[in-house]
C-alpha cells in the first residue's frame, strides 16, 4: 500500500535510496566517510573524535569518552589521536562507533549526544529522499538496514521516532537480516 519505499541504510557508510511506485528512484548520501555518510559509524566516530578533542581544548580537561576511546585504541595520550586519525582506514574509523555506543549505555552525554544527532541525520536523510519521490501525504515504507540500524534497537527506535514525527502516514521496518543476505538468496 506505500506509495514509495525508502532503504535507510547505515553501516560502516550511509544512505539513503528511494523507489517510487511509478519506479522513479532517487538517492542520498553515499559519498563516502570524508563527504558523507551521515549518521553512518564512520561519521558517528568521527564526530565523537572532534567533539572529544574540543572538550579537551575548552576545558583542558580529556573528557571520559575520551578515556574510552583511548583505551579502545590502546594508545596512552590524547595527542597520540593525531597520527593514528592521519592514517587510520575507514573501516577502523568505524570501529570506534562500537565504543560510542558502549560509552552511551553507561550514560556517558557526550556519548549520547553524538548518536541524538546522528540518529537525526539520518532520519532527515531519509525523509527528503521520499520528499523527492511523493508528496508528504503519501504512505511511504522506511526499511532500515545495515550494522549501526540492525545491531543497536535504542538508536533505530531514536531514527523510527523521527521519522514518524515528520512523516505521518509511514510504516518503519527493520531488516530481519543483514543485506548481503540479499546477495546470497540472488546467489541460490
Amino acid at each position: 500500500g506505500s506509495e514509495a519505499r525508502v532503504l535507510l541504510l547505515s553501516g560502516t557508510g550511509s544512505c539513503a535510496y528511494g523507489r517510487s511506485r511509478d519506479g522513479r528512484t532517487v538517492k542520498f548520501g553515499g559519498r563516502g566517510h570524508i563527504l558523507g555518510d551521515q549518521g553512518s559509524a564512520s561519521d558517528i566516530a568521527l564526530v565523537a573524535l572532534r567533539r572529544i578533542v574540543y572538550q579537551h581544548d575548552l576545558k583542558e580537561k580529556f573528557p571520559p569518552l575520551g578515556h574510552a576511546v583511548l583505551r579502545a585504541l590502546q594508545l596512552n595520550h590524547p595527542d597520540d589521536l593525531i597520527p593514528w586519525t592521519q592514517a587510520a582506514a575507514k573501516q577502523d574509523i568505524a570501529a570506534l562507533a562500537i565504543t560510542v555506543f558502549d560509552e552511551a549505555r553507561r550514560g556517558d552525554e557526550l556519548a549520547r549526544e553524538v548518536l541524538r544527532n546522528a540518529a537525526e541525520k539520518l532520519a532527515d536523510m531519509a525523509l527528503h529522499c521520499a520528499a523527492h519521490l511523493v508528496a508528504t501525504r503519501a504512505r511511504v515504507q522506511f526499511l532500515l538496514a545495515g550494522g549501526v540500524l540492525l545491531k543497536h534497537r535504542s538508536f533505530a527506535a531514536a531514527v523510527s521516532r523521527r521519522l514518524h514525527e515528520h512523516w505521518h502516514k509511514c510504516r518503519v521496518v527493520r531488516l530481519r537480516r543483514e543485506s548481503v543476505w540479499g546477495a546470497v538468496e540472488l546467489a541460490r
